[in-house]
């Protein structure tokens, strides 16, 4: 495609930042339980299913860079170019979607922060849900 027909506004973006978008949403979320993953499936396994992970992200970008950039400059997000590509509806399921993504990963960040909290204060015996009610106190406002 020729930057010289897209309109000043809007810029490409690059396979490469939605690669490593992507590998960081998956696997930034995902470093929190790696430890125990890990252990449960073993180095050489995890280690597998990490690198399988990170390569699918990979692919996923260059495939939503190269949608986004040769097809629909004019997006700026992936509502947008859900919207362009499959339609409306598509376009509201993904926005339901990532709504539920941010419900399910802050609720993974309360339980992780609980079992922190629990693990740096084992003296003091306070119940998980006295600390878990601290930890949304703290996130909500």
């Amino acid at each position: 495609i020729s930057t010289t027909s897209i309109p000043p506004q809007v810029h490409l973006q690059h396979w490469v930042f939605s690669g490593f978008m992507m590998v960081g949403y998956i696997l930034g979320t995902g470093a929190l339980v790696l430890p125990s993953a890990m252990a449960s499936l073993g180095y050489v396994v995890g280690m597998v299913v990490c690198v399988m992970f990170a390569l699918l992200s990979i692919y996923v970008g260059i495939i939503l860079g190269r949608t986004r950039n040769n097809f629909y400059p004019e997006c700026r997000s992936y509502k947008m170019l859900a919207r362009a590509c499959v339609g409306p509806r598509f376009e509201l399921s993904l926005e339901y979607l990532t709504c539920l993504n941010w419900f399910m990963t802050m609720a993974l960040y309360v339980l992780t922060a609980v079992k922190a909290f629990q693990s740096a204060f084992y003296w003091t015996h306070i119940c998980g849900y006295y600390w878990g009610l601290g930890v949304v106190a703290v996130m909500v406002p």
